[in-house]
């Protein structure tokens, strides 16, 4: 080792602890710790901001859901009162209709046995 690099490395400490150096240190170390409180709270908020896109996103899933269920209710309530309709003014062809629709249907699942 030389006896300059090793006046260097001696000038490197002494820099690194001198009150001068470390009372401008302070500032920065400080502005340092302010921005990080800022990204703390700034990744909190957007925490919270996309908690809350993903509640209104659910809810309005909840709704077409909802909504699309009270139209199939609609729907098959309207199917069932036509067929009523249907047999109550023509019920010889409902029972005929019905009586093929059994026998179509045990001939097919004897067939698969």
């Amino acid at each position: 080792m030389s006896i300059q690099s090793k006046s260097s490395q001696d000038s490197r400490r002494s820099d690194e602890t001198n009150p001068e150096n470390v009372r401008y240190a302070a500032p920065v170390f400080e502005n340092i710790r302010k921005d990080i409180g800022l990204l703390q709270s700034d990744v909190a908020s957007l925490a919270s901001d996309i908690k809350q896109a993903g509640a209104d996103k659910t809810q309005g899933a909840v709704a077409y859901v909802n909504e699309k269920i009270d139209a199939l209710k609609d729907t098959g309530a309207n199917t069932y009162k036509n067929i009523e309709g249907q047999i109550q003014s023509k019920p010889g062809q409902s029972i005929t209709i019905a009586f093929v629709a059994g026998l179509l249907a045990s001939y097919l699942f004897s067939r698969r046995q």
